[in-house]
């Protein structure tokens, strides 16, 4: 849980966003306004030595004590407010949660930052919910960009912990596309004496056209805090500089989606920068055929159409649409084994035979 001090540090930020958040607009279509209006709790989980925070979305209907917990990992620079207006409409039946990693948003800044932290940190809060928010075992996972490598990273080293994962525009390319080393993005401004001056440098990135500008308008003054004077961005300004050295970077990025220990879907832009080479695209289902998510038959690839690569901001439904289905479908799977283990541990107790049934 928070400790009084992060809540009152939180309580402070929130004070700070209001006040430089737009007014209700009649651009803001209903649904978002609903969205933004169910409730949520500020929690905190200590990892490793920091303070990880996450966002709750409690589940509406739960249909018994337990709930599936899904938990949303954001991309890098970003922050859990980029799931707002996605979490509340995954949460009639399940506990949301929505994570800042550490150097970005509310969490705590590091030395040094690598994947296996940030998976750790992601593991850490699945465990927090299945122990103290009565989520039941195996979460779901869902990433963004970098969000979701480090999904597939947590599916490669805890999927035996996990109902399966999903990345969100989360390329992971083949041999003869990577660069020869991780990508280092230029020099940034330290920050601005007001947040209207801070404000006016906001965009996404990688850049593109967004029709939902109140999205931009909303989560603008999320990013920034005030800090020394200035406004600055609440991601960490050294992070990229505080990565640790990766040994085999070629090899482990283009072969991530290799001996995962749980199910995985993949969903895309259709317009995304990241997809436009199409042997990105045919290099994924190329090596989830090769070494399949979890053992399963087929691992769905959905693209989003008319969707670049912040998915959530030009085809906001879109996206819920997607994740809804394939969770639901999931749920399904699992109430269907749970179901024919509950009657072929009935028919060793009764001594029935039972024909072999093969998970769906």
């Amino acid at each position: 849980g928070s400790t009084a001090a992060t809540a009152a540090a939180l309580a402070r930020q929130s004070a700070m966003t209001a006040s430089m958040a737009p007014a209700v607009c009649a651009d803001r279509p209903r649904w978002f306004i609903e969205a933004l209006a169910a409730p949520y709790e500020d929690c905190c989980v200590r990892i490793a030595g920091a303070d990880i925070h996450y966002q709750l979305w409690k589940a509406r209907e739960p249909p018994t004590d337990q709930t599936q917990a899904i938990v949303l990992v954001h991309g890098g620079g970003a922050h859990s407010h980029w799931w707002d207006w996605t979490a509340p409409f995954l949460n009639t039946q399940c506990t949301i949660a929505a994570l800042d990693l550490s150097g970005h948003g509310e969490s705590d800044r590091r030395d040094s930052y690598s994947y296996l932290m940030h998976v750790d940190e992601v593991l850490g809060v699945c465990r927090d919910l299945i122990s103290m928010r009565n989520c039941i075992p195996k979460p779901w996972i869902v990433g963004h960009s970098y969000g979701g490598w480090v999904t597939l990273h947590a599916a490669k080293a805890y999927g035996d912990e996990l109902g399966g994962v999903v990345t969100v525009d989360s390329a992971v390319l083949p041999p003869e596309l990577l660069p020869d080393k991780p990508w280092q993005p230029p020099p940034r401004k330290a920050g601005a004496p007001s947040a209207e001056a801070l404000l006016a440098r906001f965009k996404l990135m990688p850049e593109q056209p967004v029709e939902n500008g109140y999205l931009v308008d909303y989560i603008g003054p999320q990013s920034i805090r005030k800090e020394g004077g200035l406004y600055v961005w609440k991601d960490d300004l050294q992070r990229f500089m505080k990565a640790e050295p990766h040994t085999n970077f070629r090899d482990d990025m283009s072969k991530m989606l290799r001996f995962l220990k749980c199910r995985l879907a993949i969903m895309y832009g259709e317009k995304s920068e990241h997809f436009a080479d199409g042997r990105v695209l045919r290099h994924m289902q190329t090596e989830t055929q090769v070494s399949p998510p979890g053992g399963e038959q087929y691992t769905p690839i959905i693209g989003i159409p008319e969707a670049h690569h912040h998915i959530m901001f030009d085809q906001p439904l879109q996206l819920i649409v997607a994740l809804r289905s394939v969770l639901a479908e999931w749920q399904r799977q699992s109430e269907v084994t749970l179901t024919v283990h509950t009657a072929l541990t009935s028919s060793k107790r009764t001594g029935a035979v039972s024909a072999p049934v093969a998970r769906l």
